[in-house]
């Protein structure tokens, strides 16, 4: 084994999921720093002795690694490390915490009573696969019931959950009404629902039942930032706008459980501010509790698109807001032409009730219409509109209005043949909005949230940019998940020089948001913990020449 060990911990840099603090000038000037080190095999088989398979860990990182990922069971079995790097895969800094925490609380269930535990994962990163692909196969034998809970069941990839419910034993649905008989009857239960569903009286049902029958059972909540504030009184201040609808009720359902069952888990991109200490909880309140490092955002460089450009809009400026509108359509639909592969526009319009607003959704609905028609191309279904009960689709010309529902119009925007293009949100487009064509997004809404002590609140203008980090390679699903691993550098590498220039530009995005102190701290964090520009994978790509 021709290895030297390093000077210090490779976790230092937070590869298992926390950073290594140990400083090895802590030893005194009579022990050798070096004592304290040891080699690791990353894949856990002590047979591997390749280069790439070793690394240099302190003695605690190093029993810690072995447990979480029970290397005992090695020689040869332990697949968790990307082949050929000492970088575990941006997945495993969602698992392998959750793993051992459930580790933990199998040993000593108070490890999670009076806690939601939160899992913090980058868009793209497989917060949900996780569930499917590492957590269900590890509760098999002892969970009985697993809830997975989202603001709309559009999130879930249902087939998925079905499948690995198959795989281990359980029987999947979405009805609250069909897991408390199948509960009852005796069998173990996977259920996608909506939070809805699970405070309704069906779910609160389901749960009581497994209390009252000592079944062990799992709550997991997706989208958790803005659905978990601990009471209506401080909303606004961790939320950022107040409502009269706010009622705590998922919390509180959560905060009953968890005073006698340890699994309640919770899954979000933008922890808020309860939930990352920014705010106090006050005491006697079930806490939060972060259980993962944030994936470094230079690992995902290859599994998402890449911010091409952002610029800050003067919504002052109606006409030069239109300007950029129009300049935006038109180049998205050049950028499809010339690739080949469909790239969509996401325009958030504002709310105001303010008759004869020029953000209005009527106001903007009528200038695109205006912009298809001069294009040439208004006799095509290439406008939508989603708000509150309303989802129209609309020809370029404004001639044929039709009715439609959100899904048949993400599906659309989705479809490569389908001639629409841009869609206008209102209050919609922060989640559920699984759209992998979108190639930009336009943010005509003002707001400038801030906790009312000028500390901007950007958890909401993050989310919305998140829409737009699926890749959007031309590439059949199925194709890049068997061939290519979703591994977009493995996709690039099987290209001919004119296929990597047109991936350069299929892969990637632009925003253009208000001008405003929210937005441009926003902005700065999206770009330095959300997602890798495109000048960062051209440089990459460079070095590795």
């Amino acid at each position: 084994m021709s290895y030297t060990k390093e000077k210090e911990c490779a976790n230092k840099s937070g590869v298992l999921g926390y950073e290594c603090k140990y400083e090895c000038s802590e030893c005194g000037d009579n022990v050798d720093p070096q004592v304290i080190l040891a080699v690791d095999h990353i894949d856990g088989n002590p047979n591997n002795n390749s280069k790439d398979n070793l690394w240099t860990l302190c003695h605690n990182c190093h029993a810690y690694k072995t447990n979480l990922n029970e290397d005992w069971l090695t020689p040869g079995r332990n697949k968790k490390s990307v082949e050929g790097s000492n970088y575990p895969e941006p997945i495993d800094f969602i698992h392998k915490p959750w793993v051992h925490r459930l580790n933990e609380i199998k040993v000593n269930p108070k490890w999670g009573l009076n806690n939601i535990q939160l899992l913090v994962g980058l868009m793209g990163q497989g917060k949900t696969h996780t569930i499917t692909k590492y957590i269900i196969p590890k509760i098999a034998n002892h969970i009985k019931l697993l809830i997975v809970s989202a603001p709309e069941l559009s999130i879930l990839d249902r087939g998925d959950f079905y499948d690995a419910a198959l795989e281990n034993g359980y029987r999947q649905t979405d009805s609250t009404t069909q897991a408390l008989q199948w509960i009852r009857l005796g069998k173990s239960v996977v259920l996608t629902t909506t939070h809805g569903g699970l405070l309704g009286r069906f779910g609160q049902q389901l749960i009581d039942h497994c209390s009252n029958k000592d079944i062990e059972h799992m709550i997991v909540i997706d989208e958790a930032h803005t659905w978990l504030c601990t009471d209506p009184e401080v909303y606004k201040l961790v939320v950022g706008w107040s409502t009269a609808e706010y009622a705590a009720a998922l919390y509180n359902l959560l905060s009953r459980v968890s005073q006698y069952n340890p699994y309640i888990f919770a899954l979000t991109a933008t922890p808020n501010g309860e939930q990352d200490g920014r705010v106090s909880i006050d005491g006697g309140k079930t806490t939060f509790e972060i259980l993962n490092k944030l994936c470094p955002i230079r690992m995902m460089m290859w599994k998402q698109a890449w911010l091409k450009e952002h610029t800050f809009i003067d919504l002052d400026d109606v006409d030069g807001t239109y300007e950029t509108i129009q300049s935006r359509i038109e180049e998205l639909y050049d950028d499809s032409i010339k690739t080949g592969i469909k790239k969509t526009l996401m325009i958030n319009c504002s709310t105001t009730t303010k008759k004869g607003s020029p953000y209005q959704v009527d106001a903007i609905l009528s200038l695109v219409k205006e912009i298809y028609t001069d294009m040439g191309l208004g006799t095509e279904y290439r406008i939508a509109e989603m708000r509150s009960g309303i989802n129209y689709i609309h020809k370029g010309n404004g001639s044929v209005d039709t009715e439609g529902s959100e899904e048949t119009i993400k599906y659309q925007l989705n479809d490569s043949n389908d001639p629409l293009s841009v869609l206008l949100v209102v209050n919609k487009g922060r989640m559920g909005m699984n759209v992998h064509t979108l190639g930009g997004m336009i943010n005509l809404k003002s707001s400038d949230k801030n906790n009312g002590n000028g500390q901007s609140l950007t958890e909401t203008a993050r989310q919305t940019m998140g829409r737009l980090v699926r890749p959007n390679v031309g590439c059949d699903k199925e194709v890049l998940s068997s061939k290519f691993n979703y591994d977009l550098s493995k996709y690039y590498e099987s290209l001919d020089s004119e296929g990597r220039e047109v991936m350069m530009v299929s892969n990637s995005f632009f925003v253009d948001v208000p001008d405003n102190p929210m937005w441009r701290q926003a902005v700065e964090e999206f770009k330095t913990s959300y997602v890798n520009t495109l000048d960062d994978v051209k440089d990459n790509l460079e070095m590795s020449k």
